[in-house]
């Protein structure tokens, strides 16, 4: 049987003592709490390393807008489900997201990777899910026990599965990747990622 969101959330809520759930939508302060955080800290946790499941290529077009700017002679519209732009090719290009776009030099079409939004648990790694649960355990420490000594450990745990996750998604990959740094996020239209993860106008 496939792991759903509900398992994950459920996973989190044991590790910190509290019983289980058998909804987001149930009547209990627990549900109430996972609720609240549990489809802002998946899109952050994806954000946060480019997962070999969650990653895609595009090949986009021109948009047709006016750009206030001398910078950047061409922009792309990004597709709504996308979180963090990787790279353009030919890798090192220079160029920004703004608002939804990729601002660049670059003539259509434009190729490039993103992280884009998976819903479906089905397909979350192994590391994936283990590195959302103990996001979710830190996030809920502070939310429903008051307790954050214990959101900085399972901060700690969080931060070794995304180190195991560079280890094993690297093994699948023929490349070294160094989008790995925060600098490789991009805020997008639509996005809901907060201002302590993601920034406008950030550069690669």
């Amino acid at each position: 049987m496939s792991t759903s969101d509900v398992d994950i959330a459920n996973a989190a809520l044991l590790d910190l003592g509290h019983e289980s759930i058998q909804s987001f939508l149930d009547d209990s302060d627990q549900a109430r709490g996972i609720n609240a955080i549990y489809s802002l800290t998946r899109d952050r946790v994806l954000a946060a390393h480019p997962w070999n499941f969650a990653t895609k290529r595009l090949s986009l077009a021109a948009a047709v807008i006016t750009l206030n700017t001398d910078e950047w002679t061409t922009a792309y519209l990004l597709p709504a489900d996308s979180l963090r732009v990787l790279y353009v090719e030919p890798k090192g290009s220079p160029f920004v997201v703004e608002n939804g776009y990729i601002l660049t030099n670059l003539s259509a079409p434009l190729r490039c990777s993103v992280i884009y939004r998976i819903t479906d648990p089905a397909v979350f790694s192994v590391n994936f899910t283990s590195a959302l649960q103990y996001r979710l355990c830190a996030a809920l420490c502070v939310a429903i026990t008051a307790r954050r000594g214990n959101a900085q450990d399972y901060w700690r745990l969080y931060q070794q599965e995304l180190q195991e996750a560079r280890t094993t998604d690297g093994q699948e990959w023929w490349e070294a990747r160094n989008n790995d740094s925060p600098i490789g996020f991009a805020r997008v239209s639509g996005s809901n990622l907060s201002a302590n993860q993601l920034t406008d106008g950030e550069w690669m």
